[in-house]
């Protein structure tokens, strides 16, 4: 196997494992709860229930309006993004509703 093959296989190994451990939660203000599994077909209620994942990488927010409580303090990297084929204008977060 030529290097360049091999350091090709090492990057697939290494995004595949790095996928493993990218987890999404998907969030719904409307018509998520909180005790929620958090996937696409149960989504959370919240973004602070959603961050408050061990392993939350990701969290998809549905269309709608979120107004966290409580200030949320994260110490990792976290990416926050609307749901696909939602606008910016679609999800909004506030301080306050």
């Amino acid at each position: 196997m030529q290097a360049s093959q091999s350091m090709a296989v090492c990057l697939i190994a290494l995004l595949a494992v790095q996928g493993a451990w990218a987890t999404t939660y998907y969030v719904d203000s409307t018509n998520g709860a909180e005790g929620a599994s958090g996937t696409e077909a149960e989504p959370l209620a919240s973004i602070a229930a959603a961050l408050a994942k061990e392993d939350v990488t990701e969290v998809v927010l549905a269309k709608g309006h979120y107004a966290p409580r409580e200030t949320i303090t994260l110490d990792k990297a976290v990416v926050v993004r609307g749901a696909d084929g939602a606008k910016k204008e679609d999800v909004r977060i506030s301080g306050s509703n």
